[in-house]
């Protein structure tokens, strides 16, 4: 909504939409109105006093978290909105820390001030507390809570009262004054530090003009030293002409930085040679695929051949745009410092660099965090298993948190996102664009087996039919390897016991064997088999019959060797508030988890280290965000096998059991 009313306050659209009608120009998608949150990042130029101002909405819900990565990686700034209240959302922590991984200035725009609740001074507060002197406020709320109607800006000694468009000035009510007074003596020194010709200026005695102080305030939002704290409306559009203002004076443009990637400058000038990162990327079964691409240096050209460096070929630039929300406008160029869109590139996804022909430069790709949740898809019929893996193909460019495996194993197709959100919307967005539909699973635990024991057996397959018969006769010894070994295979057959062409044939009998399980149906790993004798039949060997008998051999051998269910565990890092410590180790405890060790990362938050079965783990992202209240984040990889505990191994063992029992029957 906020976004709205700045596009209506710059005269970009004649009417405000609402959230509630799906009518807004950052939420266009349907499932965007179905759900009433935005799922996507919509980019928004608009036109203010003689600046093009390119506005990004981005998902603030954790579970699309990976459009706020990608973003990070192509403007200048960020404005973080928060509630006016004491305690600051999930979203706003997120929000800083990709601003600060990305190096970007930042403003906070202070939202919902006309609700009976309303907490300004508690907000700021949290914010001073939290990051100290670099909180600057720039405005102040012009009454409270119900009564709030307009905005002091305190460089400018104004009262700014209505809303969007309908603002005008008037003098600061008396009440205020002295606040305001104080505060912009605040915000002046503040400038002055940023800059030392300003500094040795205003330490001289002398008074520092409008734009000196503006200029100070861009330097010190560009190096992270002042967070400019605007306040507003998103509902009624209070404060959005203000905003647009500090947006064009304070928050850094591409002149103002240069981006810097593995030491490269990259100089903001159109007549540069091309350098442009595509940052997003949409698949559409109508209009195909359409790449977002930020210009860094120099300008894009229709049916210009550019190099996609990244996947070493080139591209043929057939159609470029300007695009608000949904709608798009077409472009002949677009100069280094913009943001435009292209259809129909044909190997282009996000992360990759376009440029001049022949250059060499490579921007690196954006590091989007891992996936957290995981669950197993099955087609419904026929026709939906033909078009899945073109369809999951198109999403998996498009959303780069997205996984997809079909993990053969457990014959399941497993998808694996950032929440159960997130993955409910992939499924819509297989049924309402691609006419896919699929039913949900829960994921199977890839489990394995092995052995802990040194043993041999014998396998003899024969068998006489009327004609040619079968025979083949193998002695093959097992042993445990090491976790994490796989497979070895030896052959010490001597004095042509066994023919050579039939050894192959005795090794593809057992791998055979070890994927399909022996105690409970799950793959077997960490084995070494050793045929050793054997005997064979001048007629009636085969290398079916050797591939028989190697199975059987191992079979036998392998129920006397102690066979174990290995279950995956997983590495855990937890990064949760510290009143949420116990809560979270306690909940660890619960899940078998073995503590790793507690280390401080930030004021007020603990990273919790563990090692835990991935068994108990499926759930976890929607379990932790229960008992932090949103605020714990995670991160997992798998970290090696381990037996499982044995009353475990009986109920899984007893399952295959019932299973194979009602197969036969």
């Amino acid at each position: 909504m906020l976004a709205e009313h700045l596009l209506h306050t710059a005269g970009a659209i004649e009417r405000v939409g609402s959230v509630e009608a799906g009518t807004t120009h950052s939420d266009f998608d349907p499932l965007e109105n179905k759900r009433q949150i935005s799922l996507s990042a919509s980019v928004l130029p608009v036109d203010w006093k003689g600046c093009k101002v390119n506005l990004i909405d981005v998902p603030g819900y954790p579970d699309f978290i990976g459009d706020l990565h990608g973003v990070a990686r192509v403007v200048e700034s960020m404005i973080i909105v928060a509630e006016a209240k004491a305690d600051l959302d999930v979203g706003f922590d997120l929000a800083w820390e990709a601003a600060d991984a990305a190096g970007l200035g930042r403003a906070i725009f202070v939202n919902k001030l006309e609700r009976d609740n309303a907490d300004y001074e508690g907000l700021l507060n949290t914010l001073r507390a939290r990051f100290g002197t670099r909180i600057v406020p720039l405005h102040l709320p012009l009454g409270k809570q119900t009564a709030f109607s307009g905005v002091v800006d305190v460089l400018t000694m104004k009262a700014y009262k209505g809303k969007d468009r309908e603002a005008h000035a008037e003098e600061i009510p008396a009440e205020l004054a002295a606040e305001a007074a104080s505060l912009r003596e605040k915000l002046i020194d503040a400038a002055a530090e940023a800059d030392d010709d300003l500094a040795m200026k205003y330490l001289g005695g002398e008074d520092l003009t409008p734009e000196e102080i503006y200029r100070g305030l861009r330097a010190g939002v560009q190096s992270g030293h002042i967070v400019p704290v605007l306040v507003g409306s998103a509902a009624s559009g209070v404060g959005c002409g203000l905003l647009l203002d500090e947006i064009v004076n304070v928050l850094p443009s591409p002149v103002d930085k240069v981006h810097e990637f593995d030491g490269k400058r990259l100089e903001p000038d159109p007549n540069a040679p091309l350098v442009a990162f595509v940052f997003k990327s949409t698949a559409d079964p109508y209009v195909g695929k359409v790449n977002y691409i930020r210009i860094f240096s120099g300008t894009l050209k229709v049916d210009d051949h550019v190099d996609n460096t990244t996947q070493e070929h080139d591209e043929r630039v057939h159609n470029l745009y300007f695009v608000r929300g949904k709608h798009q406008e077409p472009a002949a160029a677009v100069s280094a410092g913009d943001i435009c869109a292209a259809a129909k590139l044909q190997n282009t996804k996000t992360g990759d660099t376009l440029a001049a022909p022949k250059s060499k430069i490579v921007l690196p790709p954006v590091q989007f965090p891992e996936p957290i949740y995981r669950i197993a898809i099955r087609p419904v019929a026929k026709t939906d298993e033909d078009k899945l893996g073109p369809a999951l193909g198109k999403l998996l460019e498009e959303d780069p948190t997205l996984r997809y495996v079909r993990d053969a194993a457990l014959h399941q197709e497993i998808l694996e996102g950032m929440g159960d959100i997130h993955l409910e919307n992939v499924i819509d967005k297989l049924r309402t664009r691609f006419g896919v539909n699929v039913t949900i699973e829960d994921a199977k635990v890839p489990y394995r087996e092995t052995i802990r024991a040194k043993a041999q057996a014998q396998g003899r397959h024969k068998r006489q039919t009327g004609g040619k018969g079968q025979f083949g006769d193998c002695w093959i010894r097992l042993e445990p390897l090491p976790r994490g070994s796989g497979f070895e295979f030896g052959n010490e057959v001597v004095g042509g016991a066994i023919p050579k062409n039939f050894i192959p044939a005795v090794e593809k009998g057992i791998r055979e064997t070890m994927e399909q399980g022996f105690l409970a149906g799950y793959p077997v790993v960490d084995v070494k088999a050793t045929v050793y004798d054997g005997s064979y039949h001048e007629v009636d060997s085969s290398e079916m019959a050797f591939k028989i008998a190697g199975s059987l051999a191992f079979k036998n051998a392998a129920e006397k060797c102690s066979p174990v269910i290995l279950e995956p565990i997983l590495e855990l890092e937890v990064d949760v508030p510290d009143e949420c410590v116990g809560d979270v180790v306690g909940d660890l405890n619960g899940r078998r988890g073995r503590l790793q060790g507690m280390d401080p990362i930030a004021p007020g938050k603990t990273r919790v280290r563990a090692l835990v079965p991935m068994a108990t783990m499926m759930r976890y992202a929607l379990d932790l965000r229960s008992i932090t209240k949103g605020r714990g984040r995670f991160r997992q990889k798998f970290s090696h096998y381990d037996e499982l505990p044995p009353n475990e191994q009986q109920e899984l063992v007893k399952q295959y059991q019932k299973m194979l029992a009602e197969r036969e029957g």
